[in-house]
């Protein structure tokens, strides 16, 4: 079974990001995990499936920046699409606060396609802000 996990880039290093992952791969038990390989859970989606479950891992990125192709370069659109039409099941995990809609357009592209979708909610800690905010000035 290929299990996609998206959702939001707020939640880099969110514990509970992180458990929700972790529960749904060890409830669905999936052979690969896709992901379109934003910063946040996409990233901790692959992260976790490869270094902590050894599972395969596709990863859709995209070739330019905006959600619409550019000529033969593919957009978010597309590779969100790529996402839904691949995977048989979709994890969801975003940020309470969130106002973007990026993977929730993939959620309901798959959704579309009858495939099995779950959406978790997360709240973000003030440590996990400031754990996160650290951690950009180390990498600069």
């Amino acid at each position: 079974m290929k299990l996609a996990i998206v959702g939001s880039r707020q939640l880099w290093g969110s514990r509970a990001a992180a458990e929700a992952i972790c529960f749904v791969i060890e409830e669905w038990r999936p052979t690969m995990v896709v992901s379109g390989g934003a910063i946040g859970v996409d990233k901790m989606g692959v992260h976790i499936a490869k270094f902590v479950y050894k599972l395969a891992i596709k990863e859709h990125l995209p070739q330019v920046a905006q959600f619409e192709d550019h000529g033969k370069l593919r957009g978010y659109r597309s590779r969100d699409l790529l996402i839904a039409e691949e995977c048989d099941a979709l994890l969801r995990v975003v940020w309470e606060h969130s106002t973007s809609y990026g993977s929730g357009w993939t959620r309901d592209r798959a959704k579309e396609m009858g495939k099995q979708t779950l959406e978790v909610k997360v709240a973000r800690t003030s440590s996990e802000v400031l754990r996160s905010i650290f951690s950009l000035r180390v990498k600069v």
